[in-house]
């Protein structure tokens, strides 16, 4: 019943960003939780580096994510993620189980460092989720320059470890997926980071650009975009010769940048004037993001404070109160905030694309319907029956 939940709320939010509407029909398609902000690395370019970003303040507690957990049954996403290492949250676990008894698969960005033999067994067990696993590195001596603090072999060894397990399970889940964060010191690596990807069965590789959070990583920026592209198509051919799919998130470009450098697919990209652009925001339309200490802010890139707190109101009120209204009328009316002017996610509003990308959205969740069946039989016959399910 969750999955059919999970259609009728896709179908809604569509309705929702077509028209733009400042007051919703659908609940949040997506949930960003920030479980904590805490690290065991030193990474080069973190946020962490900066004393502009809060960071050591703790975790978000398990019965907060309890008191919110019904509403994960209409979403598509619920990312556990933000200025930490997710899996060093004392119930880490039992926040997966949570989620996952609400119909829900939660994704996962770690550094990989404390994937262990046990918990590769514990992400099996669980079932459906989803594990991103930051990579920087195609080389150990480039990976631990950027990644202070880990070991290449060992987050090798580990996520090697965990695709024993789901063979020796027969199972389909944890999903892996690679994210790198591109910068001058790795981008000649990103076809060893294909590699290792293949190597490791990831089926997804998350490209995206650096943020100037410290001095060190504005240095480290890539801004030459014939560089930039030529690197990009030479992943993307790699990559398909194993049958990986690249996504490139182009970070740190406004939309007027991204526009001018775009190919122009259609008349309108010519005929509209700047001044007559209609603004779009995924994340003002489909996303609830939390932070540790339990308040709603905007987005991640939100510097503004928070507009409500799950400890003292309803996801429903939160998601329509009055500052999620007024921020969807003014990027409405092309009226742009501070925080808004420079992020890679606002986007000129296509109805046509967005209609597209919510028919592509449901079949891809009446797939993977079909697939959890086809996975939880397989796993019923490796319990029960004690051998391998066929291929």
């Amino acid at each position: 019943m969750a999955h059919y939940r999970k259609i009728y709320n896709t179908l809604l939010s569509g309705v929702d960003k077509t028209l733009r509407k400042h007051r919703l029909l659908a609940r949040p398609l997506r949930f960003h939780l920030e479980i904590n902000d805490t690290c065991n690395l030193n990474c080069v370019m973190c946020a962490r580096q900066s004393d502009a970003f809060p960071k050591d303040r703790g975790e978000l507690p398990l019965e907060a994510i309890q008191r919110i957990a019904h509403w994960f049954q209409y979403a598509t996403y619920v990312g556990l993620a933000g200025n930490g290492e997710p899996f060093l949250h004392r119930e880490f676990f039992p926040i997966l189980r949570t989620i996952t008894e609400t119909g829900a698969v939660p994704s996962v960005i770690t550094n990989g460092t404390l994937l262990t033999a046990r918990a590769a067994e514990q992400l099996v067990e669980l079932g459906a989720s989803i594990i991103i696993v930051s990579v920087d590195g195609g080389t150990k001596q480039t990976f631990e320059a950027i990644r202070r603090g880990a070991d290449f072999h060992a987050v090798r060894d580990n996520l090697l470890t965990l695709k024993r397990v789901k063979q020796e399970r027969g199972s389909t889940f944890p999903i892996v997926n690679f994210i790198v964060c591109l910068m001058r010191e790795n981008i000649s690596e990103l076809e060893a980071i294909i590699d290792l990807a293949h190597d490791c069965d990831a089926c997804v590789v998350i490209i995206q650009n650096l943020l100037p959070y410290n001095p060190r990583a504005e240095a480290s920026i890539v801004t030459d975009r014939t560089e930039l592209a030529r690197a990009i198509e030479q992943a993307r051919t790699r990559a398909a010769r194993y049958g990986i799919r690249i996504d490139h998130l182009p970070l740190g470009f406004d939309l007027d940048s991204r526009i001018e450098n775009r190919e122009i697919t259609s008349a309108s990209d010519i005929k509209t004037p700047r001044n007559a652009r209609q603004l779009f925001c995924p994340n003002i339309w489909q996303q609830f993001h939390v932070e540790v200490t339990g308040q709603v802010r905007f987005c991640c890139f939100w510097t503004g404070g928070a507009t409500d707190s799950i400890t003292r109101s309803t996801v429903g009120n939160i998601w329509n109160n009055r500052g999620f209204q007024e921020l969807r009328r003014s990027l409405r009316h092309r009226e742009i905030p501070d925080d808004c002017s420079h992020c890679h996610v606002l986007s000129e509003h296509q109805p046509r694309r967005i209609v597209a990308e919510t028919v592509h959205e449901v079949r891809e969740l009446l797939k993977t319907r079909s697939a959890l069946r086809k996975h939880y039989r397989n796993q019923l016959i490796v319990n029960h029956k004690g051998k391998q399910p066929a291929a």
